[in-house]
Formats: structure tokens, C-alpha cells, sequence
């Protein structure tokens, strides 16, 4: 997805703006026009049908209450879906992840309170979800899965437009995207400085980027032209490499300050009977 002010001479900016899609922004009294192209149907890109299969190896590593021992965690995360439920607006997407092969590294001196955290929350099964809606793809877990469209209420809606998607679809070099009144206000500043009444600027921190395609060789397989994703935040850069039809085929995050880092690379893909 992109937006293009168009007729602003110190202006060149492309940008993903989920909350205008499908509309044209007249910048007032300057004729600058933001045109934002139509979405795609994440369906054709993210293969979100019952049955579709991931696995993925992965680390994680933090720094522990003794601040010069680190503990990590390696195992390998089985990842399905398993139910996919019509909502206001969308469709809620359940998937389990089991865990297997689970290595836990622990260094001598870390308190059992540490020890006792990472032994529940790291390596271990869990589920999490995504709702979908119009081009847009946003975490989402309930607090019950037995009735996910109850939290879906007018107010947990508005509450996601306050958000980021995890994507935005279609992807294209260069492309952005972030919550609805980020968006807005960014559309409101190039407009203004298309005025020369406010400095040239464009989305900063809390948006994701597509930079550019990238080629990887990955337990999976070798692939090409996998979409490099990157969200700009303070506290780091959480990467991710899509692969159209796939999904996720690896992610990087390390923190700034204290350490924190996590990874993961696909190991193997099944799509689910029904995927295009």
C-alpha cells in the first residue's frame, strides 16, 4: 500500500496509510493531492486456512536478575491453525503452538523466581490469534476461545485502530504502515509542510516498513525475494522476512539496555486444504 502526495516540489514520500485506504486526501488550499491505492485480500498472501502447518526453530535470551548472567532457551515451535471464526467485521484466526526438542540454559546464580518464570512462559505450548480485517492483519488473542467474537465489542474495535496491524497487505518495497491517528496525523503534517508551514517530515517511530526484498538460506529452504519487514520503535528493531504464500520465514529482535533477544527461522511448511 502507498500514499503519494503528489505536486509538493520538496516533498517525495511513499507511505502505507491503512486508515485513508481506498480515498484521496486533497491537502487544503495547496492542491496536493494523497492518494492511497485499494488493499489486497490477505488471503493471498497469508495462508491463514484451517490446517495450514509452520515449524520453526527458536531462541530466546534475556538477561536475569544478576544482571552478568544470561539465560536462553531453544526449542523448536510447532504452529497451526486451527479454527478460523466469522466476526464483526472479520474474521477471528486461532493457532496452537507446541513445543519440541526444548533446550533450557540456565547459569549458576540466577534466583529460582527467574528460573520458575522461564520454565512457564518460555518454550512452552501457548495459542495465539490474529483478526483480520479489510487489508489489515492485528494480533488478537481473547480471553476465551470459546466465544472469540464476544470481546469484539464497538470499543475493542476502535481499541485496534489505536494499534498497529502486524501487516498490511499488499506488501511493496517501501510501503509503511501504523495505527489510524499516527496515520492521520502524518498526513496532516505532510500537508502542512507541503504549505512550508511546518518542517519536511515523514513516519518515524511505530511503523513497520517494507525495505526492499532480500534472498535467505533457511532450514526450509533457500528462498528469494523474501519482503523485509522492520519496525521503527525507541527500544529496537524487530525484523521479519515474508514470503508471499507462506508467511513469516524469520524474525530477529534485540533490545537496547538491558539485553533481550529473540529468533527464529522456519524449518518446515505445509499450506491447509482450501489454501489458494
Amino acid at each position: 500500500m502507498r500514499l503519494a502526495c503528489v505536486g509538493a516540489s520538496a516533498v517525495a514520500l511513499l507511505a502505507s496509510l491503512s486508515s485513508v485506504e481506498g480515498q484521496v486526501r486533497k491537502c487544503p488550499a495547496t492542491g496536493i493531492r494523497c492518494e492511497k491505492t485499494t488493499g489486497a485480500d490477505p488471503g493471498t498472501w497469508l495462508p491463514l486456512c484451517v490446517g495450514t502447518k509452520w515449524q520453526y526453530r527458536k531462541t530466546y535470551g534475556s538477561v536475569t536478575d544478576n544482571p552478568g548472567l544470561i539465560a536462553r532457551v531453544r526449542w523448536v515451535s510447532a504452529e497451526e491453525v486451527v479454527s478460523r471464526t466469522p466476526c464483526r467485521g472479520g474474521v477471528v484466526v486461532r493457532i496452537d503452538a507446541s513445543p519440541q526438542n526444548v533446550q533450557r540454559e540456565y547459569p549458576s546464580g540466577i534466583s529460582a523466581d527467574y528460573r520458575e518464570w522461564f520454565d512457564a512462559n518460555v518454550g512452552t505450548a501457548g495459542t495465539h490469534g490474529y483478526f483480520v480485517r479489510g487489508s489489515a492483519v492485528y494480533d488478537f488473542s481473547p480471553a476465551s476461545w470459546d466465544d472469540p467474537c464476544a470481546e469484539l465489542t464497538e470499543a475493542r474495535l476502535a481499541e485496534l485502530d489505536e494499534r498497529e496491524p502486524a501487516f498490511f497487505f499488499p506488501l511493496e518495497d517501501g510501503s509503511k504502515w501504523s495505527d489510524r491517528r499516527r496515520e492521520e496525523a502524518d498526513v496532516a503534517a505532510i500537508c502542512a509542510a507541503s504549505r512550508g508551514e511546518a518542517e519536511v517530515r515523514g513516519p518515524r517511530f511505530h511503523y513497520w516498513e517494507v525495505d526492499g526484498r532480500d534472498s535467505l538460506d533457511l532450514p526450509w529452504r533457500r528462498v528469494r525475494g523474501a519482503w523485509h519487514l522492520r519496525f521503527f520503535s525507541v527500544g529496537g528493531a524487530p525484523h521479519r522476512w515474508f514470503v508471499r504464500n507462506v508467511g513469516v520465514v524469520k524474525e530477529s529482535f534485540s533490545r537496547r539496555g538491558s539485553y533481550l533477544e529473540h529468533s527464529s527461522e522456519l524449518l518446515a511448511f505445509k499450506p491447509g486444504p482450501g489454501c489458494r
